[in-house]
């Protein structure tokens, strides 16, 4: 990747297990597909030996620490023990590329911080409780909350943010996932992240980048514009990152209880399926909705109609009715 006419090294880590082996496989293409070709590591929370195999010859696995955590997310700050150097682009494996990276990496590659706003609910999240829960050695300066799906940062931001974010995670290792997103680490690695964010980095470190990256619900207004390509398009912009967030995920077996047409499930069948991809999954790997079938796409249009129309009761749902039910959509998703 050329920037001023030198080489910008760019490595790209996520984290994976068996449960989530379909959405690794949909990044792993996507990054190839919109010509991301630095190297991808894969950090082995559970993988099969089978899904391992598949994905060595186009990706370098590194097995997770042998520590207990409440969610492989937790484990996603260890790269800083495999990354040497150049730019490192932290993906999450619900996520698909769209677009080439290279905006990102350039300015990562100046010492940069890259990141999207999260949710605009989330945009001002900020808790006082983070100095001591993340033992921060600077006072917190409230600036505006950021995702963590994707985080592109470079030299010689890289080599000590990494580990302290490493550091920050470990004091959550041992705590139970919390069911209210009025907790403070309720976003585990990402609050970590933003609380150094806003209180050891230094505000001009920090590029907030363009509104590229579709989440829920505004992926749910995103439009395919080019399948084969890739080309999603949101509210009349281009659109460089899906992202996935929440559980279930579409390829889990509670997945119908959410799962709705839009652009990342249009996707995830030409990147699952498609003649010129690098990992190819077989249709019964993945639910009937996702195998791009003809039986599928109906399956799928079903649910789709299903679970709108349960989104617009729960609008009318008093909130406390509406959190215990997600609470319980939640548990049924885990392992």
């Amino acid at each position: 990747m050329a920037k001023g006419g030198d080489l910008t090294e760019v490595t790209y880590y996520t984290v994976a297990n068996a449960p989530f082996f379909p959405g690794a496989v949909a990044l792993l293409n996507s990054l190839r597909l919109t010509g991301n070709e630095g190297e991808l590591v894969f950090l082995d929370t559970g993988l099969s030996d089978e899904q391992r195999a598949r994905l060595e010859p186009h990706s370098r696995l590194e097995r997770a620490p042998a520590v207990a955590v409440a969610h492989p997310t937790l484990l996603k700050p260890f790269v800083h023990e495999l990354h040497r150097g150049g730019v490192a682009v932290l993906v999450d494996s619900d996520i698909i590329v769209t677009r080439s990276l290279a905006p990102l990496v350039e300015q990562a590659a100046t010492g940069k911080l890259c990141a999207y706003r999260d949710h605009p609910e989330q945009l001002e999240r900020v808790f006082e409780a983070w100095s001591e829960l993340f033992e921060l050695r600077k006072p917190i300066r409230p600036r505006l909350y950021v995702n963590a799906g994707l985080v592109a940062l470079g030299e010689p931001l890289a080599g000590w943010l990494l580990r302290r974010w490493w550091e920050a995670t470990e004091r959550l290792h041992d705590q139970p996932l919390a069911s209210d997103a009025a907790h403070p680490v309720w976003d585990l690695d990402q609050d970590a992240l933003n609380a150094l964010l806003m209180s050891e980095v230094e505000p001009g470190d920090v590029v907030d980048l363009p509104d590229e990256m579709a989440i829920p619900p505004a992926i749910y207004r995103a439009r395919v514009v080019a399948p084969d390509g890739l080309a999603v398009a949101l509210d009349g912009h281009a659109v460089r990152v899906l992202h996935y967030t929440a559980a279930p995920k579409p390829w889990d077996r509670f997945g119908w209880t959410r799962v709705r047409r839009d652009a990342y499930t249009e996707l995830l069948p030409r990147l699952l399926f498609g003649n010129d991809v690098l990992v190819r999954l077989e249709h019964d790997e993945v639910p009937i909705w996702l195998r791009g079938t003809g039986t599928g796409e109906r399956a799928l249009s079903a649910l789709n109609l299903v679970n709108r129309a349960a989104r617009g009761v729960a609008t009318h749902t008093p909130r406390a009715v509406e959190e215990r039910l997600r609470r319980l959509r939640l548990r049924l998703a885990r392992p």
